[in-house]
Formats: structure tokens, C-alpha cells, sequence
């Protein structure tokens, strides 16, 4: 089992099939799911993914519902920090696997 750090943009492209290297982040989002591999994903992250599937797609609802998915995937631990935000009500502010070019 490895551990992995999770970006927004291997988030994204599992998600979206017509991003460029959808294949190979749809094989990685896989294992996480499965219980293969196990993810840390920055806070910061959900935000970006969340802001950025609203801004891709034009759909709130789909972000909100992915949102939910990714709370909710007990392969990928949060750190403290959103937690904490959770905890406090406080609005997230927006921003390694990591697809660069």
C-alpha cells in the first residue's frame, strides 16, 4: 500500500474524461477508492477541485455532489486543517501527485 499526496488536477482529470491524461488519474483515483493506495489530500485541495469542476462544467449541484464524495472516502485522510475549519464553520480559502506540464 503506498501513501500519496493528492492535487487537485489528478483529482480533476479522474473525474473529467476529457482531460487530457484522464486515463492514467482515473488508474490512480482507483486504487484510493479501492483500498489500494491511501491519500492525503490538502484541504486546499477540495476547494480547488470543488471550484474547479463548478467552473468546468457549470454545474453547482455536480460540485456540491462531488464535494460530498470526497468527504466521505475513507481512503483519503485530511489533515488537521480542515478539521479545523470544519469544526469552526469557517469558509475555506482556495489552492504529490501533481499532473504539470
Amino acid at each position: 500500500m503506498k501513501r500519496l499526496t493528492l492535487d487537485s488536477s489528478v483529482i480533476i482529470a479522474s473525474l473529467l474524461e476529457k482531460e487530457p491524461r484522464h486515463r492514467e488519474a482515473l488508474e490512480i483515483w482507483s486504487t484510493i477508492l479501492s483500498g489500494n493506495n491511501v491519500a492525503i489530500m490538502p484541504y486546499s485541495v477540495l476547494v480547488e477541485v470543488v471550484a474547479a469542476i463548478k467552473r468546468r462544467t457549470g454545474s453547482e449541484s455536480l460540485a456540491m455532489e462531488v464535494k460530498e464524495e470526497l468527504l466521505n472516502v475513507e481512503t483519503i485522510k485530511k489533515p488537521i486543517l480542515f478539521f479545523v475549519f470544519r469544526l469552526l464553520y469557517i469558509p475555506p480559502i482556495f489552492h504529490c501527485l501533481s499532473f504539470s506540464k
